[in-house]
């Protein structure tokens, strides 16, 4: 199909498999999982290179470098979100350094590096690509590449209800097998987020492994640990440089001042 890209042929597909289901008069479910489309990037020259030249050792975008190429939308998107730019949160381009290990040493971006940035995160959404590279990806222990939304719209569920529990990718199976009135089965290891949003019984842990930093920079290995309660909000990791990073994330989301 011409100027036709994955997700938009999964989304219409998707709509005609709803109006079948939808006809049928039978209860029906439908799963819809499209590939993540990344940045159209160009790829490492020689054997053992990055696969992903979105970014230099330094951490900054190869844009600038002509490197790489911004996603390229349909022509009918191209004028879309003429003022989107990077987000400006508190852990933006910092004047003082964070984090640890190699982070901390990352240089600051120049004004030209923040602008090709810009231009990259625009046509982000203007090309319906669905993973955001430019965040460095989904590698790494903070809020960023953590704490990703997860939005549920259907019959009798709440309007405008936001949960801030912990809760994982775990626990989106039993939620809607709970929700639509299945049996869950015994030896699920997770819990279903309560419609009414409130907390889920008891003391609740969830784990994450952390997709791996493909050995791009040294000293990337790490464990951390995030406790949520109602006094406090505290994260705290150890990396195998023996870097420690604690925070209050009550206080401090961007996670700049190590305590």
């Amino acid at each position: 199909m011409e100027e036709c890209y994955s997700t938009k042929l999964l989304a219409e597909k998707s709509y005609e498999f709803i109006d079948e289901g939808a006809k049928s008069g039978k209860p029906f479910f439908i799963r819809i999982a499209p590939v993540a489309p990344h940045s159209n990037l160009a790829g490492g020259g020689k054997e053992g290179d990055s696969e992903d030249a979105g970014y230099d050792d330094n951490g900054l975008s190869v844009l600038s470098r002509g490197e790489g190429n911004a996603s390229i939308s349909a022509e009918r998107h191209k004028n879309l979100f003429p003022n989107v730019r990077v987000r400006r949160t508190d852990d933006f381009n910092p004047s003082r350094p964070s984090g640890a290990s190699w982070i901390r040493n990352m240089p600051r971006q120049s004004v030209e590096n923040v602008e090709c940035n810009n231009l990259y995160y625009r046509r982000r959404p203007q090309a319906l690509q669905a993973v955001d590279d430019l965040v460095k990806g989904k590698h790494y222990p903070y809020e960023e590449d953590i704490n990703i939304p997860l939005m549920i719209r259907g019959p009798d569920v709440p309007k405008n209800k936001i949960v801030d529990f912990v809760n994982s990718h775990t626990d989106i199976v039993p939620t809607i097998l709970g929700w639509a009135g299945a049996d869950l089965p015994k030896d699920l290891d997770s819990k279903a987020i309560p419609m009414d949003g409130d907390k889920l019984g008891g003391e609740h842990w969830e784990h994450t492994q952390i997709e791996h930093e493909k050995q791009r920079h040294p000293y990337t290995t790490y464990k951390a640990i995030n406790v949520v309660v109602k006094e406090y909000n505290l994260y705290y990791s150890v990396w195998c440089n023996h870097k420690h990073e604690i925070y209050n994330m009550n206080t401090d989301k961007g996670q700049m001042p190590n305590l």
